[in-house]
C-alpha cells in the first residue's frame, strides 16, 4: 500500500472518529437539554369552592338577612416548580382570592331619632405566598406523561379585611385571629400531559379551595 493510500485512510478513519464522537456528544448534549427541560414546571388554575363565600351562605343569621348578597372571585393559583429529581420539587405557589358580603338590617338612628334601614358591607380579599414541596410517586422515565404528587406548602397571607356600616355605632364588630396571617396548604394532585410540554393539571385539599385544576407546562 502507498504512503498516499495509508494517509487517505487514516485522514479518513480519524474524521469518521471525529464525526462519530461529534455524534454521541449532541446526543449527550440533548438528552441533558430534555432533562433540564422536565425540571421546570408553571401552572395556571382555579379552585372551588370560595370557601368564605360557602361560609357566609351556610350561616343562616345572614342569609336571613334583607337584601343578603355574596360575590367573589377565586381562588386562582400560579405555581412555579423546580424539580431537580424525580421524586422531589420544591417551588412557589401565589392564591388569590376575594369577596363581598352585604346585607341590611332595622336600626334605631339615634340623630333623626327614627326606625330606618341600615347597610353593612363586609369585604376581604388576600393573597398567600407559600413555598411548597411535593413529592412524586411517578418516575418521568417510566411514565413520562403522567405526574402524581402530594404537595405541602407554608408561607405568608397578604390582604385587607373590612366591615362597613352606614350608621357606625351597629357596626359589627369582627376581629380575626393573627393566625390567619399564616399561609397554608396540603394537596394531592395529578399532572396529564398531551405533549413535551403542555398538559392540565388537578388538585384535591385545602389551598383557599378544596379542589383546583388548570393549564401546566414544563419545560
Amino acid at each position: 500500500m502507498s504512503t498516499g493510500m495509508v494517509s487517505d485512510w487514516s485522514l479518513t478513519h480519524t474524521f469518521n472518529m471525529i464525526r462519530k464522537k461529534l455524534w454521541l456528544i449532541s446526543l449527550a448534549i440533548a438528552g441533558t437539554c430534555a432533562a433540564q427541560e422536565q425540571k421546570h414546571h408553571l401552572s395556571i388554575g382555579i379552585g372551588v369552592p370560595n370557601i368564605p363565600r360557602q361560609t357566609f351562605n351556610r350561616i343562616n343569621v345572614f342569609e336571613s338577612k334583607s337584601n343578603y348578597t355574596n360575590k367573589g372571585k377565586g381562588p386562582y393559583h400560579i405555581k412555579y416548580e423546580y424539580r431537580p429529581l424525580w421524586y422531589f420539587g420544591l417551588g412557589l405557589n401565589l392564591n388569590y382570592m376575594d369577596y363581598q358580603v352585604s346585607y341590611s338590617e332595622d336600626a334605631i338612628d339615634t340623630i333623626q331619632g327614627k326606625l330606618v334601614m341600615n347597610n353593612i358591607k363586609i369585604s376581604a380579599w388576600n393573597l398567600a405566598s407559600n413555598i411548597r414541596a411535593n413529592v412524586y410517586f411517578t418516575n418521568p422515565e417510566n411514565r413520562e406523561n403522567l405526574d402524581i404528587y402530594i404537595g405541602i406548602g407554608m408561607g405568608y397571607r397578604f390582604g385587607d379585611f373590612k366591615v362597613e356600616s352606614e350608621l357606625n355605632q351597629y357596626k359589627p364588630k369582627v376581629e380575626l385571629p393573627s393566625l390567619l396571617k399564616l399561609g397554608l396548604e396540603a394537596t394531592f394532585g395529578f399532572r396529564y400531559f398531551f405533549n413535551e410540554n403542555i398538559g392540565i393539571y388537578s388538585e384535591i385539599g385545602p389551598a383557599k379551595s378544596l379542589v383546583q385544576a388548570g393549564i401546566t407546562a414544563r419545560f
